[in-house]
């Protein structure tokens, strides 16, 4: 059985083009700010009418924060520039799940614009 912490992967790159947001296994970006990744996740658990599911999983998680419950539960993706630097790119997704190819294609889609991450997609997600 995992780990709890085998549930995230982050890949850190610098980038000269920050994106940020999350995206969902169906493709969709979510797109928002620096800082904004936690309430935007709060948001997203109740627009799909998950709230009853997370409330559930957070009970068995101690308390998980719904930010860590979309990557390992929902098979979300975070893009996001935690130094609030502009120029820090990092991905955080689970790597024990497959994830779909329509988040594979927009992952390719979004970094089109740089060889290292797109192999480094190819290769890992």
């Amino acid at each position: 059985m995992a780990n709890y912490y085998d549930y995230f992967e982050s890949f850190k790159i610098e980038l000269p083009y920050i994106i940020s947001g999350w995206l969902d296994n169906r493709g969709k970006f979510y797109e928002c700010y620096w800082g904004q990744h936690t309430s935007l996740a709060y948001e997203i658990v109740r627009e799909n009418n998950w709230v009853e599911e997370y409330r559930n999983a957070e009970k068995n998680c101690c308390m998980e924060n719904a930010r860590d419950w979309l990557i390992r539960v929902k098979k979300f993706i975070l893009l996001d520039n935690p130094c609030g630097d502009y120029k820090t790119q990092v991905v955080q997704y689970n790597p024990i799940c497959k994830h779909s190819k329509s988040q594979v294609n927009k992952l390719l889609t979004l970094f089109d614009y740089s060889d290292i991450m797109t192999e480094y997609i190819i290769q890992n997600i």
